[in-house]
C-alpha cells in the first residue's frame, strides 16, 4: 500500500503534463497560427508553442507534486558542469556532418538548397533559442520523469530502457515521416533506437543531462542545417535532403551511441583511477 502512494503523485504529475500539453497545447498552436504569419519561421514558431504549457505543468509537477529539486531530479543530485555535456554535443554534431557528407558524396543530387542565407540567418537565434527548450521537455519527460517512476517501482533497468523506447516510438507515429516513409521498419527501428539508447546513456551516467545534449544536437543539425522533406519541424534550413534514408539514420544513430559508450567508459575508468 506504501508503494502504491508512492507511486500515485507520478502517475497524477503524468497525467497533468500530458493534459497540458495536449489541451493546452493544441490551444497555443491555434492561437499562435493565427498571430503568426504563414512562414517557415511562423509555422515553427507555432508548433512549438506547444510546448508552453508543457513546460509550465513539468516545472510544477517536479517541484510542487514531486517535492524535488532540478539537481536531484536530472542527476541525482551531482554537480552539473558543461565541459562533459560540451564534448557530447560537438560530437554528435561531428558524426551527423560526417555521415551527411558521405551520403552527399554518394548521391549528390538528392540535396538541394534550402533558405536564402539572409532568411537563415534572421531564423537561427529563434532556433537555438526554442530547440534546446523542445528537446529538453521531451526528454525530462520521457527519459528522467519516466526514469524516476519506473526506478521507484523498482523496474528492472532493461524494462525502462525498453520501455523508453517504446513510447518514443508511439508518440512519434502521427509524425509526417511515419505516413511518408512508413512502408519501411527503419523509421520505426529508428524512434525506437533513439529512445532506448537515450535512456541507456542516462543510466550509464547517472544524468538526463546528455540525452538532452545529444536529442539538442540532433535537432539543431536536422533543423538548421540539413532538413528533409516531409518532416514536422519543417524550418528555413540551408539545405534539404529530398530522399532520406531512415536506414543510415539509424546506422548513424548507432554509431554516435557507440561513440558515447566509448568516452563515457574512458571517463567512467579515469574517474576511478584517481586517488
Amino acid at each position: 500500500m506504501v508503494g502504491m502512494q508512492q507511486r500515485q503523485p507520478f502517475l497524477m504529475g503524468a497525467l497533468i503534463i500530458i493534459a497540458a500539453w495536449w489541451v493546452g497545447g493544441a490551444a497555443c498552436v491555434r492561437l499562435f497560427s493565427q498571430l503568426l504569419p504563414d512562414t517557415l519561421t511562423g509555422r515553427y514558431l507555432s508548433l512549438n508553442s506547444s510546448f508552453i504549457p508543457f513546460i509550465i505543468a513539468l516545472v510544477l509537477v517536479i517541484r510542487k507534486l514531486l517535492s524535488m529539486d532540478w539537481g536531484e531530479f536530472v542527476a541525482d543530485g551531482k554537480r552539473m558542469t558543461i565541459g562533459w555535456p560540451l564534448l557530447i554535443f560537438l560530437l554528435w554534431l561531428l558524426v551527423f556532418s560526417l555521415s551527411t557528407f558521405l551520403e552527399y558524396r554518394l548521391d549528390p543530387g538528392r540535396f538541394t538548397r534550402g533558405a536564402a542565407l539572409p532568411d537563415w540567418a534572421r531564423f537561427l537565434p529563434i532556433l537555438l533559442l526554442v530547440t534546446p527548450l523542445q528537446t529538453a521537455a521531451e526528454e525530462l519527460l520521457f527519459r528522467a520523469y519516466l526514469a524516476r517512476w519506473m526506478q521507484q517501482a523498482r523496474i528492472h533497468r532493461a524494462l525502462i530502457i525498453l520501455f523508453s523506447g517504446l513510447l518514443f516510438l508511439s508518440v512519434h507515429l502521427l509524425n509526417p515521416e511515419i505516413s511518408r516513409y512508413g512502408d519501411t521498419l527503419w523509421i520505426y527501428l529508428y524512434y525506437l533506437l533513439f529512445g532506448s539508447s537515450m535512456m541507456a546513456i542516462a543510466l550509464a551516467e547517472g544524468s538526463f543531462l546528455l540525452p538532452i545534449v545529444i536529442h539538442t544536437a540532433n535537432n539543431l543539425f536536422s533543423i538548421a542545417i540539413v532538413n528533409y522533406e516531409g518532416t514536422v519541424l519543417a524550418a528555413p534550413s540551408l539545405f534539404i535532403d529530398t530522399v532520406p534514408d531512415p536506414m543510415v539514420s539509424c546506422i548513424t544513430l548507432s554509431i554516435g551511441v557507440l561513440a558515447t559508450f566509448g568516452i563515457l567508459k574512458l571517463r567512467i575508468d579515469r574517474s576511478a583511477s584517481l586517488p
